[in-house]
């Protein structure tokens, strides 16, 4: 089982480099966990992007029947993981999610999310608007090297 540490100046440096992959409308996949109102994990590949307002905001889009909306509206706190190409650094950001409701916040957002292209729900909708906007106010970041048995967890104003 990993072990929480002190954080070193090269973790943060790595943690940042790992964050990187989020930037404001260009899509990133990470994958993101979720929790159904039964209690049961749920876990999937999306891509996702930075928003452009203050703090840590994540963004992504699926399908509005979708077990990520229907878990994210039963238990909003969520969970992102980014990792190194040769996966041997995890990045974990902890935060609450919510489904975006507002229309007008949804035109906002809507121009945001990069990946847009890439979500394949997207080929099977019909009528209305056939997508949801999850939106993840990041709170915590674990970085970890499983290889090393390390984590090291701060508040996600050090990433900023």
């Amino acid at each position: 089982m990993a072990r929480e540490h002190h954080a070193q100046p090269e973790d943060l440096d790595a943690a940042k480099r790992l964050f990187g992959q989020f930037r404001p409308g260009k899509p990133a996949v990470a994958l993101l966990g979720t929790v159904s109102e039964e209690g049961r994990p749920h876990t999937t590949w999306m891509f996702a992007s930075r928003s452009l307002d203050p703090g840590v905001e994540i963004l992504t889009i699926t399908s509005p029947d979708s077990d990520k909306v229907k878990n994210v509206r039963a238990c909003s706190a969520v969970e992102w993981l980014l990792t190194s190409q040769d996966r041997m650094e995890n990045l974990y950001l902890e935060g609450e999610a919510e489904v975006v409701e507002d229309v007008a916040e949804i035109k906002r957002l809507w121009n945001m999310v990069g990946g847009k292209e890439g979500a394949f729900f997207m080929r099977y909708y019909n009528s209305g608007m056939g997508f949801s906007i999850i939106r993840t106010r990041v709170t915590e970041v674990v970085y970890a090297v499983p290889e090393e048995y390390r984590k090291v967890r701060w508040p996600v104003e050090e990433l900023l």
